[in-house]
């Protein structure tokens, strides 16, 4: 399964990844425009809704 890169990501990419919905990848982007760039995976959890449990488990399925 190809990773989804968190800094280059379309909304379209995000609502690829099982367990981000529309309003999840919304605060992603916004996280992403308000914060620059993504320096880690772990940065995820930053984002409104985004838990350590939640970020684990995407995390296979997410580069940056």
């Amino acid at each position: 399964q190809e990773k989804i890169n968190l800094n280059q990501a379309t909304k379209e990419d995000l609502m690829k990844i099982s367990g981000i919905g529309d309003k999840k990848a919304d605060k992603i982007l916004a996280y992403r425009q308000s914060h620059g760039q993504f320096k880690t995976i772990e940065e995820l959890q930053n984002v409104d809704g985004f838990g350590e449990k939640t970020v684990a488990k995407l995390k296979d399925q997410l580069a940056v």
